[in-house]
């Protein structure tokens, strides 16, 4: 996505996109995944399947943990036309007048405003794509052809915390510093995939202060950039 909506001053989850099917071997099921495009992180939902009660009640749950967000974009409907069952069942359904007035009665209510990419332009949800990519192959690198029941792979997506470890920039200017900003910075303030170093075991610099709280400093400048 490109313009001012990628370079406005916005909060964490302010702004998010992407749904994408996942079906399993005996049962079908989806994932529905939010990805945020001032920060890139990524939630996902499991989604039982392809109706619009399913797909609401995924975003009331994405809502109740990250926050209300302003806007959503998501691919037009056009874009998922094609041989597979599951596409043309997607289609169908963001295509359908009653899933178009649930969904945007809930954004009404919510407000919540909701912007679909150009007909045939998939490329205008490049970020999100990535994102649907990034699941898929940790995903069949996990799970290869194993059968899942809904609890291994509602917990499979949960530990997809990898996809929120992506570097970003640097956190210092310290060479000697390998710590990176990555979009769990935004979410729970540190790392998700790395451990908490205990404040004794932090360095001290040479005027005697903790190192930490230069840290603090620096992370505190970045958010407020």
């Amino acid at each position: 996505m490109a313009g001012d909506q990628r370079l406005r001053p916005l909060l964490p989850r302010s702004t998010t996109a992407g749904m994408v099917d996942l079906p399993e071997a005996r049962i079908k099921v989806y994932v529905a995944i939010f990805l945020c495009l001032a920060v890139k992180a990524v939630h996902i939902e499991f989604v039982d399947d392809l109706t619009s009660e399913a797909f609401i009640a995924a975003l009331r749950r994405f809502i109740a943990r990250r926050g209300y967000c302003s806007t959503i974009h998501s691919d037009n409907g056009t874009n998922f036309r094609g041989a597979s069952n599951e596409l043309r069942e997607l289609h169908d359904l963001l295509q359908s007048d009653d899933h178009k007035e649930k969904v945007t009665a809930f954004l009404a209510d919510k407000q919540i405003e909701w912007r679909f990419i150009p007909p045939h332009s998939p490329h205008f949800g490049g970020l999100w794509e990535a994102a649907v990519k990034s699941l898929k192959r940790h995903l069949r690198r996990v799970a290869s052809n194993e059968l899942l029941t809904s609890e291994q792979l509602n917990t499979l997506i949960r530990e997809a915390a990898v996809l929120n470890s992506h570097p970003q920039t640097p956190i210092s200017t310290d060479p000697n510093d390998f710590l990176v900003l990555t979009p769990g910075h935004f979410l729970i303030g540190d790392s998700l995939m790395c451990c908490h170093v205990p404040r004794s075991a932090r360095a001290v610099t040479k005027d005697g202060k903790p190192q930490y709280t230069n840290k603090a400093s620096d992370n505190s400048n970045i958010q407020n950039e």
